[in-house]
């Protein structure tokens, strides 16, 4: 299928994410206690239930579906398979969460854990040693065992999810893929891995204090719009001052916020879709930005339900106000 065509069956799913009205409505439902509701007059959402399957769960299955369609518009074998090392991210993140979620002595099973639905692992998970010992042959038993068997940081076995995200990703964005498609996925993963670096160094340096002999452990060894020479910089600054300086004057620094580096993420990676949008009109950025902004969506939905029983901090309510903008524009 030509991208126009591709890109015009994009748009009609598009136009079924939640506009502003929608969040307005769901915020309202929430409320009331009412999020079940309102998401099943939602077409996008009938089928949602309160059968003992997490929420999140159902959702991350509605995205899944979502990209099963979307690649079932595309007869390129090798746009499919450059998608499905984009698409690995939803994996990688909750293997993230349920790593998280043992490191906090709570873990989860396949009916509430997206990745191990995905992996076929039917066992709840409690403990990093179950979650190596279930992997088996699966891609992430090594990368999981190799970084916990260091020093069972949680942060260790992230950054190296990330890496080979990341470094998968871009070998798939190379090999894979040719003109605007190729100029359009740089963009879009620079950005991101970028971003990604500069979040990192920000975080730890400010929150922990960490030194830079330990910053460059978790720095990922890509680059797009801010040179190795200019990481290291971010890495060796000697206070928070000359930290911010360094990101303001840097190519994204109009976006960098110091309200939080999640604020920062969602504008600088917003603004890079639609970038790509607009540059490579015919290209699969659009395809990109849809799961990217649908997702938003599902994060959105979750962190709303999860509210229910908790009061909305300014600063939930301001991260959900940034990730509404991103999901929307």
């Amino acid at each position: 299928m030509a991208h126009s065509a591709l890109n015009a069956k994009i748009a009609g799913m598009r136009g079924k994410l939640l506009n502003a009205a929608g969040y307005s409505n769901l915020c309202a439902a929430r409320k009331d206690g009412e999020v079940y509701t309102f998401l099943k007059r939602h077409e996008s959402y009938s089928h949602i239930s309160d059968n003992g399957t997490s929420l999140s769960q159902q959702l991350y299955l509605i995205l899944d579906k979502d990209f099963k369609k979307i690649c079932g518009f595309i007869n390129d074998s090798k746009l499919k398979s450059y998608l499905a090392a984009f698409y690995l991210k939803r994996e990688i993140t909750e293997l993230k969460q349920l790593l998280r979620a043992t490191y906090n002595g709570e873990g989860a099973g396949p009916a509430n854990n997206f990745a191990l639905h995905k992996l076929k692992i039917t066992q709840a998970i409690t403990q990093i040693e179950e979650l190596i010992s279930a992997l088996g042959s699966r891609k992430y038993h090594e990368i999981i065992k190799n970084a916990y068997g260091k020093n069972k940081a949680l942060i260790d076995i992230e950054t190296a999810l990330d890496l080979f995200y990341y470094s998968n990703l871009y070998k798939a964005q190379k090999r894979l893929l040719t003109g605007a498609d190729r100029e359009a996925a740089k963009l879009i993963n620079g950005v991101e891995i970028d971003v990604q670096n500069i979040s990192s160094i920000y975080r730890l340096k400010t929150y922990y204090h960490a030194q830079p002999d330990v910053l460059y452990k978790y720095i990922l060894p890509i680059n797009y719009k801010i040179s190795t020479k200019a990481i290291i910089a971010l890495a060796e600054a000697k206070d928070r001052s000359e930290l911010l300086r360094l990101i303001s004057g840097s190519y994204y620094g109009d976006w960098f916020s110091e309200k939080g580096t999640e604020t920062f993420k969602y504008a600088a990676i917003s603004a890079a879709f639609q970038k790509a949008v607009r540059k490579y009109s015919n290209s699969i950025a659009l395809l990109m930005y849809y799961l990217y902004k649908k997702e938003l969506e599902l994060k959105n939905i979750i962190s709303i339900f999860e509210g229910l029983n908790y009061p909305m901090t300014l600063d939930i309510v301001e991260l959900l106000q940034d990730r509404y903008d991103a999901a929307v524009l």
